[in-house]
């Protein structure tokens, strides 16, 4: 399943496996874009499906793996550390995590 979201008032794109349970921990990918994904005044979300997973995954992807894929639209071209770690403690409010990998784009 793949919804739009916020997490600290950052927009954000969440695939969800089909079989997902919010009962269970799951591994999250933290997928970070680039400056060119932040868009004007950081609302277009589409532009999060131009580059990295979600340039893959739409509304009807089931990739048959039990991953939760996150990619949230940048406020800053270059986030700091204490940044990204809101960002990670946000998405722990939300879901339960038992792994997280971060990655991006420079």
């Amino acid at each position: 399943m793949l919804i739009a979201t916020k997490f600290l008032n950052t927009n954000a794109l969440v695939y969800t496996p089909a079989n997902y349970d919010s009962s269970q921990s799951y591994p999250v990918l933290i997928f970070h874009p680039g400056a060119g994904e932040m868009g004007p005044g950081h609302t277009d979300i589409n532009l999060l499906k131009v580059h990295g997973p979600f340039q893959f995954i739409n509304g009807t992807t089931d990739l048959g793996l039990d991953l939760i894929i996150i990619a949230i639209q940048p406020a800053d071209a270059d986030p700091r550390p204490n940044l990204i770690n809101n960002d990670i403690n946000a998405i722990k409010a939300s879901y339960k995590i038992s792994s997280i990998v971060c990655t991006g784009l420079s």
